[in-house]
């Protein structure tokens, strides 16, 4: 009987020492980041909004406007406006403009004539009385920035291209009574960069409303439309992140093919040598053989090497690359021995950002490999257990994006 355990605890010696020899031997191989303009991150919420005031003129088309020349219709225009970009090429924004229109009337006693004795001879040689439409148009436009969809997102480009197209509410006071219209808007914003906050803008916007608005003529005489078209120059301020950061990452994946079928061959000899020993007690005449038989450890369990995962910097999603890797591990658990547990353990760059965000992050990317072995690729939760080592100084080569990373080894 002690010959026998003396012949196996020389296996599991033997195997032992090859898990060690693979484990030392393990090759890493490096994926590129992508470089596809056309794909970035979604960021989160509070990232990517704006603030812009912008100043200009306007011009308002009502039905005897056109009776004084242009030039003395135009009127100064204030704006000021609070939005966001949800991806590079659609946004939203949320604003006032405010205004006071110069129009025409046929009737000293239009709502809007300030002074009867105010007049012009209009261009068709009839009396018009003058207007003054003191008015405040909150509207809400869609934002598309067509440069971006187009030609893909580059953060240093100068000019952008973004037409836009929404409704709002036009509202004239006063003292004793107001008006309001619903309006549709639509325009073309141009914006020039002028730092990575800042930005030049140069707004060309018309606005429709119902031709009842300046109560020319009979209020019911369903006059089809009046126009207000304006231009202004204005400024807009970026906060919180202001850019896109491209869908790429990092990821070390384990090669240890190789490895793994030496491995095998040398269990195999190993089964042979124990099956001859077996033979030869029987051989012998031993009147009675111990029945125990030596548990082979898993092959899957023994190749099981570590496995990194890098991510980019204050991001705890898995890219499409290193999910393959963990489907790969996760065959690898899966061939193992079952009561086998695997600790991964999430890690994050100590040199970036606070130590109670870098407990997080850590947190979080560990998390994130869990998710992705259980939910995607079946791994029982009771091989698995999760520790977060938070800010972390260099992992691997002297390069902090190593330490970005989430490890999963065998316990």
């Amino acid at each position: 009987m002690s010959k026998n355990l003396i012949k196996g605890a020389i296996l599991g010696a033997l195997f032992l020492a090859a898990i060690g020899a693979k484990s030392q031997n393990a090759t890493t191989t490096m994926v590129e980041d992508s470089t596809n303009r056309y794909k970035v991150q979604t960021n989160k919420f509070f990232d990517n909004w704006f603030i812009s005031a912008g100043i200009g003129g306007q011009v308002y088309l009502g039905k005897f406007d056109a009776q004084e020349s242009l030039s003395k219709r135009i009127t100064p225009t204030f704006n000021g406006y609070l939005g966001k970009w949800f991806t590079p090429g659609l946004g939203l924004r949320f604003g006032l403009d405010a205004s006071t229109a110069n129009g025409l009337s046929a009737s000293s006693s239009n709502f809007y004539v300030t002074d009867p004795k105010s007049t012009v001879k209009g261009a068709d040689g009839a009396t018009y009385y003058k207007q003054k439409i003191k008015y405040y148009h909150i509207n809400a436009a869609a934002l598309f920035n067509l440069t971006n969809i187009f030609c893909g997102y580059k953060e240093s480009r100068f000019y952008n291209f973004i037409p836009y197209v929404g409704f709002g509410w036009l509202t004239s006071r006063k003292v004793d009574s107001r008006e309001d219209e619903l309006s549709v808007t639509g325009g073309l914003l141009n914006t020039f960069r002028l730092g990575k906050a800042l930005n030049l803008t140069l707004d060309l916007k018309g606005t429709q409303i119902n031709g009842r608005f300046d109560h020319e003529g009979s209020y019911y005489d369903k006059q089809a439309a009046n126009q207000i078209v304006s231009a202004t120059i204005g400024l807009v301020y970026k906060f919180n992140k202001r850019n896109w950061d491209r869908c790429s990452s990092k990821t070390v994946t384990i090669n240890n093919e190789d490895e793994l079928n030496a491995l095998r061959q040398k269990l195999d000899e190993a089964n042979r040598n124990n099956d001859a020993l077996q033979q030869q007690l029987a051989n012998a005449g031993k009147p009675k053989i111990i029945e125990k038989i030596i548990e082979k450890p898993s092959v899957g369990a023994a190749a099981a090497s570590p496995m990194l995962v890098i991510f980019p910097m204050n991001k705890t999603t898995l890219s499409k690359d290193a999910r393959v890797n963990v489907g790969f591990y996760a065959q690898v658990i899966k061939t193992g021995d079952p009561k086998a547990v695997y600790v991964i353990t999430g890690y994050a760059d100590k040199g970036t950002g606070s130590a109670q965000r870098n407990a997080e992050l850590s947190k979080a990317r560990a998390q994130a490999v869990y998710d992705a072995l259980v939910d995607e690729f079946g791994i029982s939760p009771s091989q698995l257990t999760t520790e977060a080592s938070g800010g972390v100084d260099n992992l691997f080569y002297n390069d902090p994006a190593m330490s970005r990373a989430a490890i999963t080894k065998i316990k």
